[in-house]
């Protein structure tokens, strides 16, 4: 006995310890990778005697530790420090020049992480103006503490004034974090559960081609024309080009994207002039010509942002009042007058793709009984679990609508015959399944009976596709309740 509890004992160390491991691990691998390779990138591609034009690597690391507070950790900060010290000894920097420009580097992200780490993560989305007051204050700051160091770094490096190394390093800090920075904050999660189901059952999600998604395109399109202008034309106005096509962008465009629009415009403008693609004016090509342009891409990509930060919280607004007019208050299922609006909306897009549809008309069996013995709070709690139950088992694109107290309404699309009738006995199943308790203890069971409609999407209007589903559901009802009733077919009964 004791040797198998030692054998146990032992086997839960070993655990514990690879689990530790992976937890130190993970951070650092993650953090250094990541700054190697965004590091490596901008030191290849950068002028031998100069500062990197573009130089993501500060706005990466800062971006990883304020988006996964996990990889924020001792083992993440070292493995963002050993991917900067690996990357300028690999291209062999002198030592001094190494250690300046590393202490520039940590200090813009520390400067940056103080700032960052005290904000809720939900005003990091940049979803409101208020959100973007925050990140960019935190830029703003990050920069002024990478300029800081470059009072000392510039006489040394470059044997110019303190003054001038302030500048030019707090402006060469702010574009970059302002380009690569919110589009990290700002970057969706996966949406694993689309993942689940093929890509064939989900095309009616996709509208094909058309003249609205080629206006959707018009946005990118303008800005691609303003960089193709700043290109051939040229002169002082041409880092104003692109700015109409961000604007546009901003007004039209997702947060996301609008970062991303950025964050490519960006980059482009400064790597054209850089190599004298974009000729602003002729001869320059000092130091604080270069600080002006950093100072002015920094400004024009930051401005689309707060464009569209202003019009996601008036579309949020808009949305909130949307869904409070349109959605039944205790369920969240959409009501009779939005159910219709938005199910004949699916119709059209279904029968441009040439698919079926299934109308199910459900209702909760002897429910003013539950309401009698247990309660509204009881009937209540019912409703909710119901809707909860349905809704877990829909896939994307469905439709769930409250018709009355009990009475409820589906508009799916489905692939082929039956399907309609196979996800109407699943609900009806996995209501029967369902056990809650009211509040003086006593089991609270619900079952429903369901009628179900099947046809082309073209082929029959959805206001009668919802009259030959309700006579099915009372023709279910009168049949003994708790079963589904399918058009002439037997009904599926357990």
């Amino acid at each position: 006995m004791t040797t198998v509890l030692g054998v146990e004992n032992l086997r839960f160390d070993r655990a514990r310890a690879q689990q530790t491991i992976r937890h130190l691990l993970s951070p650092f691998l993650v953090v250094f990778f990541a700054v190697f390779a965004s590091a490596m990138f901008s030191i290849l591609t950068r002028s031998p005697a100069a500062l990197a034009t573009i130089w993501p690597a500060n706005a990466v690391m800062l971006g990883l530790l304020i988006r996964f507070p996990r990889l924020a950790n001792a083992s993440g900060w070292l493995g963002g420090v050993a991917g900067y010290l690996l990357a300028d000894l690999v291209t062999g920097e002198d030592p001094v020049r190494l250690v300046l420009l590393f202490a520039g580097n940590l200090a813009g992200i520390i400067a940056g992480y103080l700032l960052l780490s005290r904000v809720e993560r939900r005003n990091l989305k940049l979803r409101d103006p208020r959100s973007l007051h925050h990140v960019t204050a935190a830029i703003m700051f990050a920069a002024f503490a990478a300029g800081l160091v470059g009072t000392i770094a510039n006489p040394l490096i470059f044997e110019g004034s303190s003054w001038q190394g302030f500048l030019f390093w707090f402006a060469t800090e702010a574009v970059n974090y302002v380009a690569f920075l919110p589009v990290l904050l700002t970057l969706p999660a996966p949406r694993w559960r689309r993942l689940r189901y093929p890509l064939a059952e989900r095309r009616y999600a996709r509208p094909p081609l058309n003249a609205g998604m080629l206006r959707k395109l018009l946005p990118g399109l303008s800005l691609v024309v303003g960089l193709l202008l700043a290109t051939v034309i040229g002169g002082p106005g041409a880092l104003v080009f692109t700015l109409p096509g961000l604007f546009w962008c901003g007004l039209r465009y997702s947060i996301p994207v609008v970062a991303l629009l950025g964050l490519l415009t960006s980059c482009a403008v400064l790597t054209e002039v850089n190599h004298d693609h974009i000729r602003l004016l002729e001869g320059i090509g000092s130091q604080a010509f270069a600080l002006s342009v950093r100072l002015g891409v920094a400004l024009i990509t930051l401005t689309p942002l707060y464009v569209a930060t202003v019009i996601a919280e008036r579309n949020e607004i808009v949305h909130n009042l949307e869904r409070l007019a349109s959605t039944d208050p205790l369920t969240g299922a959409l009501n009779r007058r939005a159910f219709f609006h938005r199910g004949e909306r699916l119709m059209r897009l279904l029968a441009r793709q040439e698919r079926q549809v299934a109308v199910l008309m459900l209702d909760i069996d002897h429910f003013k009984q539950v309401n009698d013995r247990h309660g509204h709070a009881g009937g209540d709690r019912i409703l909710q679990a119901f809707t909860h139950t349905i809704r877990a088992q829909l896939r994307d694109g469905a439709l769930l609508g409250r018709f009355g107290g009990e009475e409820f309404a589906i508009l799916l699309p489905i692939v082929a015959e039956g399907d309609g009738a196979i996800v109407a006995e699943r609900l009806r199943a996995g209501v029967g399944r369902l056990r809650l308790f009211d509040q003086s203890g006593q089991v609270l069971k619900a079952t429903i009976s369901i009628g179900v409609v099947e046809a082309q999407a073209d082929a029959t209007p959805l206001t009668d596709l919802t009259n030959i589903a309700d006579r099915r559901l009372y023709l279910a009802k009168r049949n003994g309740r708790n079963r589904v009733e399918w058009g002439e077919r037997k009904a599926v009964q357990r």
